[in-house]
């Protein structure tokens, strides 16, 4: 999700100097320093000569100070702002806040014609749960690394060791030289696998650092490492390959990963078509512990029955308009829940009534419209962060997700125990119980998916 956010925002060009970028380390004392320092560059800003980069700057400022100020606590990670007019759409204003995956070190006001992202690029090359985690094991020694999704290589340590020949004079036909040769190796691999099972699995949460991983290295030490009983079995079952390579260390991890290469990419395409068999087959046996289309999907992830959200980028055609309520309001027949002023609330509509639900929502006047953004990016930002569901994006062009995306809209879950949605045909027979005035109400809305207070509220 970083890495899509980060490219959309890479698109934006502002003219002069009117993109500004504020990163806020995660401390209420730097959210109130920042929150001082926008303050002031209002105040300067208005020594801008160009009236219009002037009037810019001034709203893209005004829009962060807000933002800043609604904030009641913060992420530990931090937080960063990005906010301006992009020249380049029309006009187009753009407003994003994006928690870092990594805890900001330090703050950072910047205003240019293009927003500040390269700390956020670096923690994003550096996602390691995206990453591959290597041990080249050799009689030299262990080499341990992880390639990250972009290419990235990420040295972790490396151990040295001398260890005797298995025999002597006579080659293998010869018995062993000593008994004592045959322990050193066994204790070297023993220390080896610990060495593994240290840096690849935390082991205060007992979960994976990497997505999968690979041993490889020159002769039957990497083998006997990956074969080792003290080898934790969540390494067993992320590992992807064992590699021979002709070289120990940097230059034989250089040979596992061209090696290797098919096998990772294979194993995103397998992971994949294994989430939608396991969809295809719930429901086959009609096990209601499915929930299909966006408007189903979110009413399981409301009702926290969600364990896995399933999303395919290209299927799903829907976007988030994200909105804050101006003041409080009557309850009425049609109108979402809760809508309490102060607090961020989101309409998920399809892309081709997006207009109209804009128009909506400007003419009722009860909400002001703060973003609009990709309802695949809102889902999960939101999936994660509010009820720790695990989102899978499809990316693969598989036979089983085309039918998913023909089939199904691209966008599914699989709950936790049996799910019950609010099917069609009870809409409709609630709504034929009520009045005319209702029933023009709700299909007006029938774009509507449903509302939820901002992470931040």
């Amino acid at each position: 999700v970083l890495r899509r956010t980060l490219k959309t925002l890479e698109a934006v060009q502002g003219a002069g100097t009117t993109l500004v970028s504020v990163y806020v380390p995660g401390t209420l004392s730097q959210l109130a320093l920042m929150s001082s320092k926008v303050q002031n560059e209002m105040g300067v800003a208005s020594n801008i000569k160009s009236t219009q980069t002037r009037q810019r700057v001034r709203e893209a400022l005004n829009s962060i100070l807000h933002h800043l100020k609604s904030l009641k606590r913060i992420d530990p990670n931090g937080l960063a702002l990005f906010c301006g007019v992009d020249t380049t759409h029309d006009g187009k204003r753009v407003m994003k806040a994006i928690v870092p995956p990594k805890a900001l070190s330090s703050p950072l006001y910047w205003c240019d014609s293009e927003f500040q992202l390269k700390a956020l690029h670096d923690m994003a090359n550096t996602d390691e749960n995206e990453s591959i985690g290597f041990a080249v094991v050799s009689g030299e020694g262990t080499y341990f690394a992880a390639l990250s999704a972009s290419g990235t290589i990420e040295a972790l340590k490396t151990t040295s060791v001398r260890l005797p020949k298995k025999h002597s004079k006579g080659g293998q036909s010869a018995p062993p030289s000593n008994v004592s040769v045959f322990n050193e190796r066994k204790a070297y691999v023993s220390k080896t696998v610990n060495e593994i099972n240290s840096l690849f699995v935390d082991q205060k949460t007992n979960k994976a650092r990497y997505s999968h991983f690979v041993i490889a290295g020159p002769g039957v030490l990497k083998s006997e490492a990956a074969s080792h009983t003290s080898l934790l079995p969540l390494v067993k079952e992320k590992l992807l390959k064992v590699v021979d390579t002709s070289y120990p260390f940097a230059k034989g991890l250089a040979e596992a990963i061209n090696k290797s290469s098919s096998a990772i990419g294979e194993a995103q395409v397998n992971r994949e078509s294994e989430l939608l068999q396991k969809l295809m087959d719930r429901i086959a046996k009609d096990k209601c512990t499915y929930a299909i289309g966006a408007e189903d999907t979110f009413e399981a992830m409301e009702s926290g029955c969600a364990k896995t959200i399933l999303i395919c980028e290209r299927a799903c055609k829907a976007q988030t308009i994200v909105c804050q309520v101006l003041q409080e309001q009557n309850s009425k027949e049609g109108d979402p829940k809760d809508l309490v002023s102060g607090k961020t609330h989101y309409y998920h509509v399809l892309s081709k009534k997006l207009d109209a639900k804009i128009k909506q929502l400007e003419a009722e006047s009860k909400v002001c419209i703060k973003e609009i953004v990709p309802f695949v990016d809102w889902c999960l930002e939101y999936a994660h962060l509010e009820h720790s569901i695990d989102v899978e994006l499809i990316t693969s062009k598989t036979e089983i997700s085309l039918q998913f995306e023909k089939g199904f809209g691209g966008l599914a879950a699989l709950t936790r125990y049996e799910f019950h949605p609010t099917s069609e045909y009870e809409r409709q027979g609630l709504l034929e119980e009520g009045d005319e005035d209702h029933t023009s109400s709700s299909s007006e809305d029938d774009d509507f998916y449903g509302v939820t207070e901002d992470i931040f509220g």
